[in-house]
């Protein structure tokens, strides 16, 4: 019977229609049947399993029947209370008290209990289980065999071999990893598994080879969203801007419009032409893309044309006070769809109208700072910091994102991997890190200081002052890295050698177009941040003397 229990690899459904990442393993059966593919099973010679009591026995079952239930708690008292009779070494009852932990979230458990199955009696179902347990704990080394030795002799399931090619990806073998993706697509041939060839071509920085089977994929699924998307994103990081906005608009047009598009669905499409009425502008975009496209908002103010742009709530004050001929509202509050609805001359457009309008193939970096913090915080910073460091060069510091990919946060740093920076001589560094990080602060020398004046997730017109206080700033690819681009900031952004590098920072050089003030320091290594951590040590010790006073005065556009 342990046969048709399960290992829930990935319990929570809501936190994925939330956007978290879906384990490809989520909700796959171990039943008998799934391991029955014409092949016998290779039983190698074990200790027999001695025979349970009935005593035992009904509580054996007991436990499968409570676990499928969802009780787990119940199932794990009589699983446990039938290992107590029958001695503590039976094999059955450890493999449903390894799933019972898996499905609890204990995979730490899980893996031991499995571990002792295989010394009682080895076996190929056992092997997956422990491969899927290491696989979660994201011990991929340690699973990669036990998926290649239980894999042929199973019925060809995609999702086993998406697992050992993603766990191939994260021991740096993309060679194979992609070997198996085309193996899985030629087998199952689907748009989602397309979807995940293509990703590991993007993951493992192939963006040429990416740009030349994106067309035979699309050939094979013309209409999927995903393909679509990674089409026009791929051409926008090699830095075609021209030709990835016509991508985009071609995406648009087969998957429909957004969200904010959908309120306005029989609003008229601005045609860029400055009319006697009101733009309706959503950016639709997450929040540190959204202070990317705000660099299109000052060529809608130059036009002259009257708008309403809905924005991040925390941007409101800000966006209100870099962009005055402009109108701003909160996103979540409806106002576009209600203003639409009082009647009068409106317009619709998103960002990528306003790009569309505009030309983002942008030639040279963005205007900078555009956004204005306000003044009068930015000024009580530089007094206090003034204050407190005389002389020494201000450098704000953030080294966490808030979006990992499929839980490998590879954008973000520890912040002890940056221990040559942090030892930088007349340097204080001020952390600018959203979220609870007090652990790590206290885990290294020369730690940041925080500023207990400053809400760094919530707060955005305090953070925006403090950044515009500072000499510099050091980050990793987050909403930290476009607010010191948006305000001019001396800026160096710290990105890893392969995936996630986001389309907008593109896919090489040190530049960006879309901030002037923005360096971009891409790691030279596959694992590990030292060579990172030493570059920037000597280029901030170069930059000691300088001091920064902020922008001239707001840009002027051409």
């Amino acid at each position: 019977m342990a046969g048709r229990l399960f290992i829930a690899v990935f319990r929570n459904d809501s936190a994925a229609r939330a956007g978290a990442p879906v384990d490809p393993l989520r909700g796959l059966l171990f039943d008998a049947a799934v391991l029955a593919a014409g092949k016998p099973l290779p039983m190698p010679e074990s200790t027999p399993t001695p025979a349970l009591s009935p005593e035992a026995r009904a509580l054996y079952e007991e436990g499968v029947r409570r676990h499928g239930s969802g009780d787990l708690a119940g199932a794990l008292r009589s699983l446990q209370e039938a290992l107590r009779l029958a001695g503590g070494a039976q094999a059955d009852i450890l493999e449903a008290l390894a799933v019972v932990a898996a499905d609890g979230g204990d995979m730490q458990a899980a893996e031991r209990l499995l571990r002792q199955v295989q010394s009682l009696r080895p076996s190929i179902a056992t092997d997956m289980r422990l491969a899927i347990a290491l696989y979660r704990l994201q011990r991929f080394a340690e699973a990669i065999p036990l998926f290649e030795r239980a894999l042929p002799h199973m019925v060809f399931n995609p999702d086993l071999y998406e697992a050992l090619s993603f766990a191939l990806e994260n021991t740096g073998d993309f060679a194979r990893s992609l070997a198996l993706r085309e193996e899985i697509l030629a087998r199952a041939p689907t748009a989602r598994h397309a979807g995940k060839l293509a990703g590991t071509l993007l993951r493992h920085a192939d963006y040429e080879g990416l740009a030349q089977r994106l067309p035979q994929l699309l050939a094979q699924f013309p209409d999927d969203p995903g393909l679509l998307e990674a089409e026009y994103a791929n051409v926008l990081g090699l830095g075609d801007y021209r030709r990835g906005h016509a991508l985009m608009r071609a995406r648009r047009a087969v998957v429909g419009a957004g969200e904010a598009d959908a309120r306005l669905r029989d609003c008229p499409a601005w045609d860029g032409i400055p009319f006697d009425g009101t733009l309706l502008v959503s950016l639709e975009v997450h929040v540190g893309e959204e202070l990317m496209v705000s660099s299109l908002l000052p060529h809608l103010e130059r036009l002259g044309q009257r708008a309403l742009v809905e924005v991040d709530a925390r941007f409101v004050t800000l966006f209100r006070r870099s962009f005055p001929a402009l109108d701003f509202v909160d996103r979540r509050s409806g106002e576009l769809g209600a203003r639409y609805a009082a009647g009068g001359e409106f317009r619709r457009a998103i960002s990528l109208d306003l790009a569309q309008r505009f030309d983002r193939q942008c030639v040279l970096p963005g205007p900078p700072g555009w956004l204005r913090a306000d003044p009068v915080q930015v000024a009580a910073f530089r007094r206090d910091y003034d204050a407190r460091w005389p002389g020494r060069q201000r450098v704000g510091i953030s080294w966490r994102s808030a979006r990992p990919y499929n839980g490998i946060d590879a954008k973000s740093i520890a912040l002890a991997d940056l221990a040559q920076t942090l030892a930088t001589p007349d340097t204080v560094f001020v952390s600018l890190q959203y979220g609870d990080v007090g652990a790590e602060l206290a885990g290294v020398a020369n730690a940041p200081v925080v500023d207990a004046r400053v809400d760094a997730r919530n707060d955005f017109e305090a953070l925006a002052a403090q950044v515009a206080a500072l000499d510099r700033v050091v980050t990793v690819s987050n909403v930290t890295a476009h607010l010191a681009g948006a305000l001019g900031v001396p800026a160096t952004v710290l990105l890893p050698k392969r995936f996630p590098v986001l389309w907008h920072w593109g896919y090489r050089g040190e530049e960006t177009t879309w901030y002037g003030s923005v360096r971009l320091l891409r790691n030279p290594q596959e694992r590990g941040w030292d060579a990172v951590d030493r570059l920037l040590a000597a280029d901030l010790r170069a930059r000691a003397g300088a001091r920064y006073a902020g922008p001239d005065s707001r840009a002027v556009l051409p």
